[in-house]
């Protein structure tokens, strides 16, 4: 054969082959694109899945939250309003809020033992005192408490009455009648004069206005009967009053203070009627009279001091009765 004849039939054979191999490739090609629609397919749906697993996560959550919602609402004898500010409501927690939790026309109830806490913020109770006392706007600890005409006060203990503005009661059996007066401590006391205040003690009484009680059993700061808004003061003792102008009592027992700025200073039983005059100690002492500006009784016992400027200093049953005069036992 010559070569030109074996060169034909080579040409020949490898043509009649060509139209097998472009097939072949045309089948890989298939077969290499369903691989990766398969694969894609395949990643598609796994992705799909993981989502769905996820969405159903969360609406499980929002239904248990839901539930949550309705039972508080279904159970709780009250309305409230919280918008958008509810963080976490779940078993142990009653409520969690950030913002303001508004309650309108209801109250808010806390029962078993649960607490309410309050981190690094305040409790405020606002509101305007009024003629109208509506026995709202107060702080409320204890119990057996009145306070129905009450307004922005504070009660602590039991057994209080607190009709007024801004007032405070604290310990047990008080009464507080006057705006802006105190009964802090101690058992029965009343504190009835505008801004009056008694502080310990037992049944012990605040009339004055501006008047005051410290300690003691059953004194009595009236304040003066002519001039309102101004204080007498009682210090300890037992059944003391101070009824003038800035009058005050110091201890001991059935003393009188009741002209302005009469003091008596311990003892039993010694009065001090007039403007300026003083007794320290003793008993059944008396500083009295139309003029006796600046008598001083010290010690003893039934001494009167009746003119001005007169002392008597100890003895028993004496008296100075001119101006300036001293008289010692």
């Amino acid at each position: 054969m010559c070569p030109e004849q074996g060169h034909v039939q080579k040409r020949d054979e490898l043509v009649a082959e060509a139209p097998n191999t472009r097939q072949h490739r045309r089948f890989l090609a298939v077969v290499a694109i369903s691989l990766c629609c398969s694969a894609f397919t395949l990643f598609r749906d796994h992705k799909i899945t993981l989502q769905i697993s996820l969405l159903q996560q969360e609406v499980e959550k929002l239904k248990q939250h839901n539930f949550n919602l309705r039972q508080l609402t279904q159970t709780a004898p009250w309305k409230y309003t919280t918008g958008s500010n509810v963080v976490r409501l779940q078993e142990g927690v009653g409520l969690r809020v950030k913002g303001d939790l508004v309650v309108d026309g209801g109250s808010i109830r806390l029962g078993g033992q649960g607490d309410i806490v309050v981190d690094d913020g305040n409790i405020l109770l606002e509101g305007k005192c009024g003629p109208n006392r509506t026995g709202k706007g107060n702080l409320i600890i204890g119990d057996a408490n009145h306070y129905t005409s009450a307004q922005n006060s504070l009660i602590v203990g039991k057994k209080s009455t607190v009709i007024g503005c801004g007032s405070i009661a604290g310990g047990t059996g008080h009464t507080v009648n006057a705006s802006f007066a105190a009964a802090i401590g101690g058992s029965k006391n009343k504190a009835s004069g505008i801004t009056a205040a008694v502080v310990g003690g037992q049944n012990n009484e605040a009339t004055g206005d501006y008047s005051v009680v410290v300690g003691g059993d059953k004194n009595t700061a009236k304040g003066y009967t002519t001039e309102k808004n101004q204080g007498s003061s009682v210090f300890g003792g037992r059944q003391n009053v101070a009824s003038g102008l800035l009058a005050a009592v110091f201890g001991g027992r059935q003393n009188r203070a009741t002209d302005k700025w009469a003091v008596v200073a311990g003892g039993f039983n010694n009065s001090a009627t007039f403007k300026l005059t003083a007794i320290f100690g003793g008993a059944r002492n008396i500083v009295e009279g139309d003029d006796s500006w600046f008598a001083v009784c010290v010690g003893g016992d039934t001494n009167t001091a009746p003119v001005f400027g007169a002392t008597v200093v100890g003895s028993s049953g004496s008296s100075c009765d001119t101006t300036y005069c001293v008289t010692t036992g």
